[in-house]
């Protein structure tokens, strides 16, 4: 992958796949979950392990506390040999130390989202029009960006308030949908996938890049086979 962000776009679907195939099925391949796991571990990116940790943390602790302290203790473990390589290995610590001087600035994002939050209030409305983004952050701090790194901002700084509002209800009417057409075997589950690509979305330029769209076409997916499971059921039962 050209970048950690987009590889977590392929590995995020992948895992949530596992999972939903384990529901359907009750059939699940503990190497490719674990494969997925060590590799997004691995790309040390701090928006990936939040957006696949967090949603399923909280899903968690509201339902079965016990495999969340499971996975606080797993974390922990994970946390303790993370910190032996870091006192052991002087290489290892520098690349540690690299990653936690960016994690305090949000890799220039806070500053980042501050300039384009001052430029969005120079036309808040109709805003500066498609792609021009990049236009706008032309020089910004010395640096070549693509995007402004947050979903929300790159909308609104592009299309103004009225296309924020509008994309604000398209997740929106995504999680409702799941909400009220889903069976519950596999709402928690598109939930958390949903959940995990809204934060993604918070941290990274994911509008209309090619790997968001393949990952709202996997959850739609899953909405539709899950409506499809839900009728199969209802049928059965007459």
């Amino acid at each position: 992958m050209d970048s950690p962000n987009n590889l977590i776009l392929v590995l995020i679907p992948l895992f949530y796949n596992e999972i939903y195939l384990f529901l359907k099925f009750r059939i699940v391949s503990k190497l490719n979950v674990f494969l997925i796991v060590t590799c997004l571990i691995l790309t040390m990116s701090s928006t990936g392990l939040i957006a696949l940790f967090l949603p399923l943390s909280l899903y968690f602790i509201f339902t079965r506390v016990r495999v969340f302290i499971y996975g606080a203790i797993l974390s922990f473990v994970i946390f303790f040999v993370f910190y032996y390589l870091f006192i052991s290995y002087s290489e290892f610590s520098e690349l540690l130390n690299s990653r936690f001087n960016r994690l305090a600035t949000g890799s220039g994002r806070f500053d980042l989202f501050h300039f384009i939050f001052v430029k969005i209030l120079d036309s808040p409305y109709i805003g500066f029009g498609i792609s021009q983004a990049r236009v706008l952050l032309e020089g910004f701090q010395g640096r070549d960006l693509q995007s402004t790194h947050n979903s929300f901002l790159e909308v609104a700084i592009e299309g103004g308030l009225f296309s924020l509002l509008l994309f604000i209800i398209c997740w929106i009417s995504l999680f409702i949908e799941v909400c009220l057409s889903v069976i519950k075997k596999f709402k928690a589950c598109i939930l958390c996938f949903i959940f995990s690509l809204l934060l993604v979305s918070s941290a990274n330029m994911m509008v209309y890049v090619e790997m968001m769209m393949f990952c709202l076409f996997i959850v739609l997916v899953m909405i539709k086979d899950s409506k499809s499971g839900q009728d199969s059921e209802r049928i059965m039962s007459r």
